[in-house]
């Protein structure tokens, strides 16, 4: 089981586009990336 979400080297970190961090982050996320009602009332 893969513990992090992204992992990488910082001077990769730091030239990687961060949409696309954010897109591996996101795939690699168990969770729902839905925003409940919750949330958004906050």
């Amino acid at each position: 089981m893969q513990r992090e979400y992204y992992y990488d080297s910082i001077s990769n970190f730091l030239d990687t586009d961060p949409q696309k961090i954010l897109g591996i982050i996101a795939a690699n996320n168990e969770f729902s990336l839905e925003q409940t009602h919750w949330f958004s009332s906050y």
